[in-house]
């Protein structure tokens, strides 16, 4: 390498390292090669590093200005190799060689005909001139599919700017640049939307330089941080599509710093950054900035930012799951929309689409379906690609809730091959993302996994991945985890890692199954393994665990599962949201002789979550379960040799009282951590016989209180060995936790991510636990038990969050009832939640007076409203009838109560007391 050769002879003892590598490069780069000034460069090793180099390259190209007069005649003659080329210019040469200094990058003739033309410059000299540039080397020229395009050397192009400060030109021609791009970028807006779209954005990808130079003089010139910000504005779609959501936040962010004036200009960049920084999984700042835009295109009557700011802050609700608020927002943002009647089409059909959305995850299937299909018939009749391809995610996605695997394949890989034009880096994105999902539909962990491992690449330089709402993400965590179950950790990152390393136009072929061994992973041998007996039944156990854990608000949850051999137990574990905020946890271990202990822990699994809808306590649950057990032992009669012995604890945490209620049949005690204590201490539960032991026989419940933020450990006797070492498990615990403190609660950061922090310490915690008991999940000679653990935090309600009444049983109550919920919801600031809420207490008071019987000698029944990430109401009486819905006759008006009730919800039920019932609601706040 020249440099490295001139560098060493000049500072002895240098070389070329991967420290500095990178470094040199760029230096070598930024000289476009040029023998001279990479000698040149090489001489000033004497007195500065190659980082101080590269930094100073732009100070007036310091090649050009340095002082060598001790130096040999060659180094002395880059500044008089350009000035001996100026001078054989013709003025007119010379007038435009300094004009194009002005230029980053390439540009094409029209560009240099309206920036660099004027009276002294007419277009025919100019272009004569451009051609005797183009001879003298000064220029080079480049062909592209628009013609052709021209390039000057960054070091011709620095001595240039110096001529071009000389003639006191250089502001007239920023502007007319920054005035050129500015147009361009309107132009790109305003006509992208159709058939063109491709062409549009490669041609904005190929001045991509010179936008961003016409932004930097925007904002570094005193007066011009509105015409900045209005080209950062304009290219919000650039910004989207070819994932530069940062960069396009940093443009946007220093112009509205700059220039905080109410404005057109700042309303669009106030909507263009809130879709930004949403994208990238900011819900919080998006709603501010969008919730400004709509606040200043009121004030300066700018309809068309106050429709974009609308339905972008449904979208922006949607994606942190409140649907009612999204859906009153987006509703109300494409009526907006339509009302623009704007010529391009785009934001009302994006609004449109992002409705769908919304009324996907509400649970309206169908007019999602029906939105989204007139979405895409309108696009492909105006000729749009890319919103298109994206509606066909959106159905492919439909297809595959329906369980229609291959349609929604089809329909995906189509928008894989439609996205190819545009190279729209979100859109492959969701369609590598979609197709995973279908692959573990199938069963195929490897392929999933590859995918993810695509998709996840071209997300890294966008930011936080979010999803399209909070559904898309939790179907993304519980694809991704299930992928991670069928193959073991080990398989599926290798093949997470193949998925990475594929180039985009990689990614996609094998996305639309026309490549199936990509270069990336053509020497992996994992491929060609056959799945040994040993590995099939490991793939079987994992599938029946859960594929992740519910994201609930009364607790943090992360489990882990270690496989040693086919030949032991089998273990299951889960967390299943009940009534109120209140939350069930199991785990069970399946020790068996002759039985498939995966089929045997599904239907156990099956059965608990089954069961668990009719709430009942943890000792009356226990009593289902040996029943069960039962019941298969009863299917497989007959059959020698088969044994089936069963363990399990059962628990439920009650978020408002922060008590947990257990029951055990044979397990082992579950472990706790106080938030306030060093210790680890173990629940003292009386333990009931294993499941399928004999005769099914009572088991007891003990209640007690979990200090907020306490650890809970529920784990499988394989952790713990034949010979529980309780002592050893709770060092083991003790030290896991000690290594890392769980996260502390941001103010600005939203319970959704903090649950997810909270997830992600637990299950470091779970790793810790294996490490430190040495508990590799490799197989051993003596077949040691597989193990499952079970991690969880608790999350008490405050006092506020629970509002609670007792009523006389008597008609007047409907209407006591009202008043109070009136009352609370107003206080709580959930004021659009009264007129429902009123109606479905009225209704389920009514019945209580009808059909049941009250409590207690005062005759009283029991109203109680509990917020946290839904709203509970919750009425109790004395009876145990089982309520349940009736078809009312004509004129029977009594049995319209809980069809009512059923329609104004999202879930309704039913659970019975020690003293009677208690009918629940949820609704979505």
């Amino acid at each position: 390498m020249l440099f490295a050769d001139r560098a060493s002879a000049i500072a002895p003892g240098f070389s070329v390292t991967e420290q500095n590598q990178q470094t040199v490069i760029e230096l070598c780069r930024r000289l476009d090669g040029l023998p001279l000034a990479v000698e040149l460069a090489a001489g000033l090793m004497r007195a500065l590093t190659t980082e101080q180099i590269l930094r100073r390259l732009d100070d007036q190209h310091l090649l050009m200005t340095e002082d060598h007069r001790g130096s040999k005649l060659r180094h002395q003659t880059l500044r008089a190799a350009m000035d001996w080329s100026y001078q054989l210019c013709s003025k007119p040469e010379q007038i435009l060689w300094a004009r194009l200094a002005i230029f980053a990058g390439s540009f094409d003739l029209s560009a240099a005909e309206k920036i660099c033309g004027d009276d002294k410059l007419p277009r025919d000299a100019l272009l004569k001139a451009l051609i005797g540039l183009v001879g003298k080397s000064i220029l080079t020229r480049e062909n592209d599919n628009s013609g052709g395009r021209y390039r000057i050397l960054e070091a011709v192009r620095q001595y240039g700017h110096e001529k071009l400060l000389e003639r006191r030109d250089d502001q007239m021609q920023n502007r007319r640049h920054r005035d050129y791009y500015l147009n361009l970028a309107e132009r790109f807006d305003a006509q992208f939307f159709g058939p063109d779209e491709a062409a549009w954005l490669r041609r904005m990808e190929t001045e991509h330089a010179n936008q961003r130079k016409a932004m930097e003089f925007c904002f570094h010139e005193p007066g011009e941080a509105r015409s900045g910000l209005k080209i950062a504005g304009t290219l919000w779609y650039y910004w989207l599509t070819r994932g530069a959501l940062q960069e396009g936040w940093h443009w946007l962010n220093q112009g509205l710093a700059m220039d905080s004036h109410p404005s057109r200009e700042r309303a669009r960049a106030l909507w263009v950054a809130g879709s930004l920084v949403m994208h990238q999984g900011e819900i919080s700042r998006a709603l501010t900035l969008l919730e400004e835009s709509r606040s200043i295109a009121r004030e300066i009557g700018d309809q068309s930012a106050a429709a974009h700011a609308t339905y972008l802050s449904g979208a922006a609700e949607a994606y942190r799951d409140h649907s009612p608020r999204a859906l009153v927002l987006l509703e109300e943002g494409v009526a907006l929309e339509q009302d623009l009647n704007e010529p391009n089409a785009c934001h009302a059909l994006a609004a449109q689409h992002t409705l769908a959305w919304a009324c996907l995850v509400s649970g309206d299937v169908e007019r999602a379906d029906a939105l989204q299909n007139d979405c895409a018939k309108r696009c492909e009749a105006l000729g749009d690609r890319a919103l298109w391809s994206s509606a066909l995610i959106f159905l492919g996605l439909v297809e595959w809730l329906r369980g229609h695997t291959r349609l929604a394949e089809t329909q995906v890989r189509d928008v894989v091959r439609a996205k190819q034009d545009v190279h729209d880096f979100l859109g492959f994105r969701y369609a590598f993302e979609v197709l995973a999902w279908i692959a573990v539909t199938d069963g195929d962990g490897q392929r999933a996994a590859r995918l993810f491992g695509a998709s996840e690449q071209l997300w890294r330089p966008m930011g936080k991945f979010l999803g399209a709402f909070g559904a898309y993400e939790r179907w993304h965590v519980q694809a991704k985890e299930q992928a991670r179950r069928m193959l073991g950790d080990e398989a599926f990152h290798a093949a997470l890692q193949q998925g990475a390393r594929l180039s985009l136009g990689e990614a996609a072929r094998y996305a639309c199954g026309e490549q199936s061994r990509p270069n990336a992973w053509r020497d992996a041998t994992a491929e060609a393994q056959v799945l040994t007996g040993r590995e099939v039944a490991a793939a079987r156990q994992r599938a029946s665990l859960p594929s992740v854990l519910p994201a609930l608000p009364a607790i943090a949850a992360a489990a882990r599962f270690r496989y040693r051999s086919e030949h032991v137990g089998g273990d299951w574990y889960d967390a299943i949201r009940l009534s109120a905020g209140r939350v069930a946890l199991v785990i069970g271990h399946v020790q068996s002789r002759g039985l498939d202990r995966a089929v045997v822990t599904g239907r156990l699994r099956t059965a608990v979550t089954t069961l668990s809808r009719l709430e009942p306590p943890p000792d009356e649950m226990l009593v289902h379960l040996a029943d069960v057990v039962s019941h298969i032992l009863t299917d497989i009669d007959g059959i020698d040799g088969c044994e089936l012995r069963v363990t399990c604890l059962y628990a439920v945490y009650d978020p408002t009282t922060g008590t947990l209620l257990l029951a055990s049949a044979g397990h082992p005690p579950p472990a706790i951590l106080h938030p306030a204590a060093s210790d680890v201490h173990f629940a003292e539960v009386p333990t009931g016989p294993p499941l399928g032991g004999g005769q099914p026989v009572p088991y007891k419940n003990v209640e007690f209180r979990l200090p907020d933020g306490s650890l809970l450990l529920l784990y499988t006797g394989g952790l713990i060995g034949p010979e529980p070492d309780l002592p050893r498990l709770a060092d083991a615990l003790a030290r896991a936790t000690a290594t890392t403190s769980p996260p502390v609660r941001d103010p600005d950061s939203s319970p959704a991510d903090h649950a997810q922090e909270e997830a992600t310490w637990l299950g470091g915690v779970c790793e810790g636990l294996f490490e430190y008991l040495a508990f590799s999940g490799e197989p051993e000679q003596d077949e040691k038990d597989n193990a499952a653990v079970l991690a969880i935090r608790n999350r008490r309600l405050s006092e506020q969050a629970v509002a609670a009444w007792h009523l006389p049983f008597a008609p007047e109550s409907a209407g006591q009832g009202r008043d109070h919920i009136r009352a609370q919801l107003a206080s709580w600031g959930h004021d659009e939640m009264i007129s429902t809420t009123e109606l479905v207490v009225s209704e389920l008071i009514g019945n209580c007076i009808r059909h049941a019987r009250s409590i207690g000698a005062n005759g009283q029944l029991n109203l109680r409203l509990v917020l946290s990430d839904v709203l509970t109401c919750e009425v109790s009486d004395g009876s145990e009838a089982v309520p349940h819905i009736r078809h009312p006759a004509l004129l029977d008006e009594s049995g319209r109560g809980l069809q009512l009730v059923a329609a104004m919800t999202e879930r309704w039920g039913a659970r019975y007391t020690a003293d009677g019932k208690t009918i629940w609601t949820e609704q979505a706040l």
